[in-house]
C-alpha cells in the first residue's frame, strides 16, 4: 500500500446511525412491543436514547474497515442529525467501539443540511449517509456521497449506492484508502 502522507490523506465521514451503528434488530423488536410503524417519532425517540449501548451491534464489518482507514492514515469523521438527549449515549457508543476515534472529529447536527456544513467546513472526500436527504446537502460533485444499505431510489446520478459494509471495504480498497 502507498505509503499516506497529508497530501494524500483523505477526509472520510460517516453517518451514525443505521451506517456504522445497526438499529435493525431493536427497531423490529421495538416494532412487536409498542406497535407503532419503523418511522414513528416515538419508537425513534425510545431507539437511540433508551435503548442500552450494549444492545446496539454495529453493521458487520463496520468497526474493521473505519479502523483500517485511521490506522493507513486518513482522517474520520462522524456527522449524525440527533436530538441532544441521544448524543451522549452515541459518544460512549462510539468510545466502545472505535476508541481511536478523535473526539474533536464527532459532530452532532439539528439537521440534515447541517451535514453538508460540516461537510464542507471539514473539507470531507467521502461521505456515506443511509438517508438521500442529507447527502442532497452535500456537494456531490467535489465529495463522494455515498448511500448506505437504502431501498430508496436514487435520481441523482452523483450518489453512488453501496448495499452493505462488504460492498464499502471493496470501494475503499479499490481508491486505495486500505
Amino acid at each position: 500500500m502507498p505509503r499516506i502522507t497529508n497530501k494524500t490523506a483523505k477526509t472520510i465521514g460517516f453517518d451514525l446511525d443505521d451506517t456504522i451503528v445497526n438499529h435493525g434488530p431493536n427497531r423490529q423488536k421495538l416494532i412487536k412491543k409498542m406497535g407503532l410503524p419503523s418511522h414513528d417519532p416515538i419508537l425513534k425517540k425510545a431507539l437511540y436514547t433508551e435503548m442500552p449501548i450494549a444492545s446496539r451491534p454495529p453493521h458487520p464489518n463496520s468497526i474493521e474497515t473505519i479502523k483500517r482507514i485511521i490506522q493507513a492514515g486518513h482522517r474520520v469523521i462522524i456527522v449524525s442529525r440527533q436530538k441532544e438527549d441521544g448524543r451522549q449515549l452515541s459518544r460512549q457508543w462510539l468510545a466502545k467501539h472505535l476508541p481511536e476515534l478523535d473526539a474533536k472529529n464527532i459532530f452532532f447536527v439539528d439537521s440534515d443540511e447541517a451535514k453538508g456544513v460540516v461537510c464542507k467546513k471539514n473539507k470531507v472526500d467521502i461521505f456515506i449517509d443511509d438517508l438521500v436527504k442529507p447527502l442532497s446537502s452535500i456537494d456531490c460533485q467535489k465529495t463522494i456521497c455515498i448511500l448506505f444499505n437504502s431501498r430508496a431510489e436514487i435520481l441523482d446520478k452523483k450518489i453512488l449506492a453501496l448495499a452493505d459494509w462488504q460492498e464499502l471495504e471493496k470501494f475503499f480498497e479499490k481508491q486505495g484508502l486500505i
